[in-house]
């Protein structure tokens, strides 16, 4: 199956976007910056040695700290170049090269991990950067690699094509509980006129 293409392959030219975007991370890699919020916030609420599913991982940061963690992680992106980047800047964590819609409880297993994931993050805009009418089978499938009461994590701007209502909307539909919500990585208040939304949600099926 051939992945429809997402907004963020379409809003420039070929390459231009994804290698600008490498450029921004790979200058914040060589200069030591401090690129491990998100992965701290999930550090905070996943048990040791947790399986966690990073889904966008683009190129590779919060995987790769979570894996520093002590976690069981798989970092994927519809990229090749990203990934190409996650293994050169941080070999020591697993990254495969998966569309969100076609990630599977083989990648899992055969990266390690069991065939569903404790722990689900889509960190730094992956939700309004997927193609346009696809995000509720993208989180259809996250739910079927997630755990009986797992944890899916998402964080994104609030002023994209994705809203935070069509995000409630999809969560109603797909039996996800939302469980926290937060206006930042950092734990703030939520409000709504926020920037950025991180819904912590989970599943309670047996499906």
């Amino acid at each position: 199956m051939t992945a429809p293409r997402s907004r963020f392959d379409i809003t420039r030219p070929a390459g231009e976007r994804l290698e600008a975007y490498v450029a921004k991370f790979t200058a914040k890699y060589e200069a030591g910056a401090d690129v491990a919020g998100e992965a701290r916030f999930i550090d905070a609420l996943a048990d040791r040695g947790s399986a966690i599913l990073d889904g966008g991982c683009g190129t590779g940061r919060t995987g790769a700290a979570l894996t520093q963690a002590g976690h069981r992680v798989l970092g994927v992106d519809r990229s090749p170049r990203l990934v190409e980047v996650a293994r050169q800047y941080f070999p020591h964590a697993r990254y495969a090269v998966r569309d969100l819609l076609e990630v599977s409880s083989v990648d899992l297993v055969d990266a390690g991990l069991p065939p569903r994931a404790d722990v689900i993050v889509l960190a730094g805009n992956v939700m309004p950067c997927l193609a346009g009418g696809t995000e509720r089978q993208v989180l259809e499938n996250l739910r079927s690699l997630l755990a009986v009461g797992g944890r899916l994590v998402l964080g994104f701007r609030t002023d994209r094509e994705y809203t935070v209502a069509d995000l409630h909307r999809h969560q109603k539909e797909l039996g996800l509980r939302e469980l926290h919500r937060f206006s930042d990585w950092q734990l703030g208040s939520w409000r709504e006129d926020a920037a950025w939304i991180v819904s912590v949600m989970t599943y309670e099926g047996t499906e």
